[in-house]
């Protein structure tokens, strides 16, 4: 069984569809546009994104892109309020029935401007795993057959979560965000799992959220909140690593992710597109393999992890 075939770089479009991050429409899409320009083929969005504004927005923008990328998008949230706004946390509402996920896929290509989603995951079903096995799951196979969707997967924050609909449902690739950082490595032994099973990887939230692009001095969130004390410990010890062998913090962090055999794409976020350029410029920054062996010998990397000197 092969992996589903992903380019190698995407661009996550959360953070552009959020006014609070980007108020101005055009701004958004020209940044998305830029990307695709750049030799990204690939963007990942959600109704839930800026509360259907990051779908919007990424519609307008494949219509001035040089060519068709790969499109996903998600399904388990409804989403009510004006586009624009993050959605709290306790103002969140998930709904994994059948019925909803027709409409919600029917309602995505039609701000998308699309015909076909390439891939249609199943969004943070937590503690509801066996429901949406029951409920989104046979509606995405369904649409699948119908060719409104290419393949069928899972996008989440915890590698549980994943593994556990991957155990009852067939499912092409997962998406997980912020659980394979220089900071977290728990989701490793599940990435192995889904390379030996033939299931794409998409890895997510490489800075953590935040904190390993800012650093430690002026930190970010950690896993969309505000980071523990040992954290930021944690962040500092790395950053002086990094600041030993003349390296960004941001091109460990993505090279690191990058380096690992058993993820199929690495999915960048951008607010802006100085940030996309940055990652991109990152990605490409020379990092000597001593970095990594000092990075082990500090027990801040595992000796088992897979690094670009491997």
């Amino acid at each position: 069984m092969n992996a589903l075939a992903l380019p190698r770089l995407g661009l996550g479009c959360a953070l552009l569809g959020r006014i609070d991050a980007v108020p101005d429409d055009a701004a958004a899409v020209a940044t998305m546009v830029a990307a695709a320009r750049a030799g990204i083929a690939y963007f990942d969005t959600a109704p839930l994104y800026g509360a259907t504004l990051s779908e919007q927005r990424l519609g307008a923008a494949l219509r001035a892109m040089p060519s068709r990328p790969r499109v996903s998008t998600k399904v388990g949230y409804v989403v009510s309020g004006p586009p624009g706004r993050r959605i709290p946390e306790a103002e969140r509402v998930r709904d994994y029935s059948a019925a909803f996920a027709e409409r919600s896929i029917a309602a995505s290509l039609d701000r998308l401007g699309l015909e076909r989603i390439d891939i249609a995951f199943v969004h943070d079903p937590e503690g509801r795993v066996d429901e949406a096995a029951a409920g989104t799951v046979p509606a995405l196979l369904r649409l699948r057959e119908a060719g409104k969707i290419g393949a069928i997967g899972a996008g989440v924050n915890t590698p549980a979560t994943a593994a556990a609909l991957l155990a009852i449902a067939p499912l092409d690739a997962v998406l997980v965000a912020g659980r394979y950082t220089l900071l977290d490595h728990s989701a490793a032994p599940f990435f192995a799992e889904c390379a030996a099973r033939g299931v794409a990887v998409i890895a997510a939230g490489v800075f953590g959220s935040g904190i390993l692009a800012t650093g430690a001095e002026r930190p970010g969130t950690y896993a969309y909140a505000q980071p523990t004390a040992a954290v930021i410990a944690r962040v500092r010890a790395i950053e002086a690593v990094c600041r030993a062998h003349d390296v960004p913090l941001r091109a460990a962090a993505l090279r690191f992710v990058a380096a690992n055999p058993h993820v199929t794409c690495v999915l960048l976020g951008a607010g802006s597109q100085a940030e996309l350029a940055d990652s991109q410029a990152m990605l490409a920054h020379p990092i000597p393999a001593r970095l990594w062996a000092a990075l082990r010998s500090a027990g801040l990397l595992a000796p088992d992890l897979p690094t670009p000197d491997a």
